[in-house]
């Protein structure tokens, strides 16, 4: 069986992953140069995600061997869209382990609903960690849809359910950037806006109008 060593490359906005193969053999073998292509089976109606107007389809890994140290595979690996699908599969699940895998080291993850954003990996884990322990065991994540952007940035909208009900107010969408980190895509930076339970309506374009006048009136008084 060949050892596989692998790193990403972007494509059309697609992420692939290239291993290079090398097995020791007795016998001379021909190069050889092969696509591994992933399955297809429709995600269940209720983990339906969508992202450039298509359907996010399941695609298990098929195995594969090779057998010549100037052989390359190229594989279809990971979109965007897939690693934040991933993301908040592992919040539902409680996977620490797993969120340390798909966080970037140096990630930058800003929750406005906080004054000021975490910074790092440990600080996001730490917000995570929390997080997951106010959700208790019946309160999940419900990811409406998933958008995917170019070939390193994705949005999601989602809300809050409690056993499968829709809990009021916990409406909200993410922006997330990635980056390859060695034979991995992390999130490298995320940011959230949730549902406010205060709904001012037309009052809001009324405060937003008197504080556009008091900024311009600031104006005014420094030139």
């Amino acid at each position: 069986m060949a050892a596989i060593t692998g790193f990403p490359v972007v494509v059309s906005g697609k992420t692939h992953l290239r291993t290079k193969t090398m097995a020791r053999h007795g016998h001379a073998s021909m190069p050889l140069k092969r696509t591994c292509r992933f399955e297809q089976a429709e995600i269940k109606k209720a983990q339906q995600l969508i992202f450039t107007t298509k359907e996010i389809k399941w695609k298990p890994l098929k195995l594969f061997a090779a057998s010549s140290s100037d052989s390359y595979i190229d594989i279809d690996f990971v979109s965007p869209a897939y690693i934040i699908m991933e993301f908040y599969s592992a919040i539902n699940g409680k996977n620490l382990k797993q969120l340390d895998k798909l966080i970037a080291n140096d990630c930058f993850f800003e929750d406005y609903s906080f004054p000021t954003p975490f910074k790092g990996k440990k600080e996001a884990l730490h917000f995570l960690d929390q997080l997951i322990a106010c959700m208790g065991q019946n309160m999940k994540f419900n990811v409406e849809h998933i958008w995917q952007g170019d070939e390193s940035t994705a949005g999601a909208n989602w809300h809050l359910d409690w056993n499968k009900i829709t809990v009021p107010f916990t409406r909200g969408c993410s922006y997330y950037k990635l980056a390859s980190d060695g034979d991995r895509i992390v999130i490298k930076e995320a940011r959230v806006l949730t549902e406010s339970p205060i709904k001012l309506g037309g009052l809001a374009l009324v405060l937003e109008i008197f504080l556009s006048l008091f900024s311009y009136l600031i104006f005014c008084e420094n030139l």
